[in-house]
């Protein structure tokens, strides 16, 4: 395989995943999911336009097959 794109994904996870840690929590509240999920749409625009090449906490690869 050859290596199409790879980028990062997810990068205003890292703060929630991080605080998580310090506080060590073993589950994420519903409030916090459901604060996330309506800030989404901004986060993915800067995400999208801005941060994805430099950092994240998932990596995305896209592969082609050789030949």
């Amino acid at each position: 395989f050859n290596v199409n794109k790879i980028f990062y994904f997810n990068f205003f996870a890292i703060p929630g995943w991080y605080i998580n840690g310090i506080l060590n929590r073993d589950t994420i509240d519903s409030s916090s999911v459901g604060l996330f999920n309506k800030l989404t749409p901004i986060f993915s625009f800067f995400e999208k336009h801005i941060i994805r090449s430099t950092m994240g906490i998932s990596l995305i690869v896209v592969l082609k097959k050789k030949g």
